[in-house]
């Protein structure tokens, strides 16, 4: 109960968690009782401290948002990149989706990555929208080498790269323009990405978690300086910033991440605009989006073997970034080790005939799943009222919300279980496959990088 009041004393609040952990620390020298206990104790507070911090900071974006700021008279130019392999007709819709955009772009460059059926992919592209042209490349080389193909032919300053999945939403181009004109250091602008219309359970769960968990987590590590990695769906590049770095570095699957740590250990900021908004399809499957979430952990493990060293060097800018990255890659590993600690407990006391011992850590772990749903709770209402928009489907969301604890650690933390080592201690170059069946696919052609 003190912890509970102490929460809206933020002072007192911080102050109360470090004499506790501090007291823990202590406890660690207590081995093996104290060191687990400690080390549980920790694995139990961690999500429920980093919700507080994003809610936090969701509330101080909110009131931040009242002002409105003056945009310079020049803009920079951009051109628009859209890689695609074997979905021509995503493609298309995504160049027909920037027809009113404003300013409007220099020019539309399609990428097909060596798509195999020239023919479909020529029927379809037969007739662009103004000012948009195909690259049509030889073989498939992947995501990265298709957008390297792109930036080799691009002469504007900015570079806004689209997958072939989304749909632009927000018309209005000159604020996140701007912030590349009002701050030079800036070298990559990432906006919020709305779910396309979610209907099926899976679609719905993952808008749960673009809304309740990334918008809010970008929102915060904006404030701290740098973003932990930009959305390659939807995000923007000074061309400049892209040739410093070596451009996208095509022996990695996610693409995205790595070009996000490079680019910040290189001294440019990377920036979090939620009122530049595109509508991008979720995977419509629960395989595909295991598979799509073991990629980014993938890429996640690949990232901080190669590039974490990097943001403790001089003019880095995500510092804070990665050691909350890597807290909570710390508490993800814990949390595995002392469930299967747990489960031995449990197992030894079942065998032993202690049924009491059972109902204590039932009640314990139901009143803890409670609690985390109170705070995942709060952090949705924050969302929502930053949100704004999407009135229909915030009922479902609400009535899913208890579920999410459940949905976080089956799809999170066995695709983080699998996927970090293999990108930890192997590369892998990322090549276009298809993350669902031709079954399983209801409109459209949809491909990944695995």
């Amino acid at each position: 109960m003190h912890t509970f009041f102490a929460l809206f004393d933020f002072g007192g609040f911080v102050q109360m968690l470090a004499e506790h952990w501090l007291s823990e620390f202590r406890d660690l020298g207590d081995w093996p009782r104290g060191s687990f206990e400690s080390v549980a104790e920790y694995i139990d507070l961690f999500p429920l401290v980093v919700c507080v911090i994003w809610s936090i900071y969701g509330v101080i974006c909110l009131v931040g948002s009242l002002r409105r700021k003056k945009l310079p008279r020049t803009l920079p130019s951009y051109t628009v990149v859209v890689p695609f392999y074997s979905e021509p007709d995503g493609a298309l819709k995504t160049a027909q989706s920037l027809a009113d955009v404003q300013p409007a772009p220099d020019e539309i460059i399609l990428i097909d990555d060596g798509s195999p059926d020239e023919e479909e992919c020529a029927r379809i592209l037969a007739i662009l929208p103004p000012r948009t042209r195909i690259l049509r490349l030889p073989r498939n080389g992947g995501k990265a080498a298709a957008l390297n193909a792109a930036l080799r032919e691009v002469q504007s300053e900015i570079v806004v790269c689209l997958d072939a999945d989304s749909v632009v939403h927000t018309k209005s181009w000159h604020r996140m323009l701007a912030r590349f004109a009002s701050a030079p250091g800036v070298g990559g602008v990432t906006g919020k990405i709305w779910p396309s219309e979610p209907h099926s359970l899976v679609e719905l769960m993952q808008t749960l978690d673009y809304l309740a968990v990334i918008g809010l987590v970008k929102n915060a590590e904006n404030r701290w300086g740098g973003l932990m990695t930009v959305s390659g769906a939807w995000v923007a590049f000074r061309r400049q910033a892209l040739l410093n770095i070596g451009c996208w570095n095509e022996e990695t699957a996610a693409e995205d991440i790595d070009l996000s740590w490079r680019m910040q250990a290189a001294g440019w900021r990377m920036v979090y605009d939620r009122n530049w908004i595109a509508c991008v399809e979720m995977v419509p499957t629960w395989r595909a989006l295991w598979r799509q979430r073991r990629r980014w952990s993938r890429g996640l493990g690949h990232a901080m073997r190669d590039h974490f060293p990097d943001a403790l060097g001089k003019g880095a800018t995500h510092l804070p970034v990665a050691l909350m990255t890597l807290l909570g890659a710390s508490w993800l590993w814990a949390s595995i080790t002392v469930g299967f600690v747990r489960v031995g407990i449990i197992a030894k006391h079942f065998l032993h005939g202690e049924p009491l011992t059972h109902s204590a850590l039932l009640s314990r772990t139901l009143v803890y799943f409670g609690i985390c749903f109170g705070f995942f709770l709060l952090q949705l209402v924050i969302a929502t009222s930053l949100d704004r928009a999407r009135w229909r489907v915030y009922p479902k969301l609400f009535l899913l919300s208890p579920f999410y604890t459940i949905y976080f650690w089956m799809i999170s933390l066995s695709t983080f279980v699998v996927g970090f080592p293999e990108g930890f201690l192997r590369r892998d170059r990322g090549q276009w496959k298809r993350t669902v069946r031709s079954s399983e696919i209801l409109t459209g052609a949809h491909a990944e990088l695995q």
